[in-house]
């Protein structure tokens, strides 16, 4: 029996994807505060596409007016939205996330992923590979993995990153990740 949760794929999807970026209350002079969420990524098509619908269509159901602004870094393009609603609905989907790890909700764990897999994943697609500062992150990861059936190593201190863990997906479980949790990144997609 799957129990389904209260936290929409589309949701979920940003919640991964959140791991290259995050959410926070910036403070000021004067005691005047912002608060922000950022989704960062390299590929502006893959912000373009997948993240900034999500972010539009929660913004709707939110009420929110604040614009999606897209930057252009140094290295990297950034999504953000400046708004104390959304800032406090991410942090609470991020506690039903939790609990639909715990319940094993299948849907909502492979949007989560597919996010996160976008997100901080291995574009090549030789091997199957999260990386995160964040060891717990990958643990929660692994759990999620084993809840839709497929096998992962790690997460173990990365060889070349020393204060980055990677989780690895075995050979034998990389075509069921990919069809499973299906990719998005423009990068990746071109490639299967």
């Amino acid at each position: 029996m799957v129990i389904l949760s209260m936290i929409e794929p589309y949701v979920a999807y940003l919640l991964g994807a959140l791991a290259d970026g995050g959410c926070y209350k910036l403070s000021y002079k004067r005691k005047r505060s912002e608060y922000r969420c950022v989704w960062t990524q390299r590929e502006l098509e893959w912000l373009e596409k997948s993240v900034v619908p999500r972010l539009v269509k929660l913004r709707e159901k939110l009420g929110i007016e604040p614009k999606i602004k897209v930057y252009k870094g140094r290295t990297r393009y950034e999504a953000r939205i400046s708004s104390k609603a959304l800032y406090e609905y991410m942090k609470n989907a991020s506690k039903e996330l939790d609990e639909a790890l715990k319940r094993c909700s299948t849907r909502v764990i492979t949007y989560w992923i597919r996010g996160l897999y976008d997100a901080e994943g291995d574009k090549s697609c030789k091997r199957i590979r999260i990386w995160s500062s964040n060891k717990t992150l990958l643990e929660k990861v692994r759990m999620g993995l084993r809840c839709i059936g497929i096998d992962s190593n790690g997460p173990y201190v990365d060889d070349k990153r020393h204060s980055v863990y990677v989780l690895e997906i075995p050979s034998k479980h990389r075509r069921k990740f990919l069809i499973i949790i299906r990719p998005e990144h423009p990068r990746i997609i071109m490639l299967t």
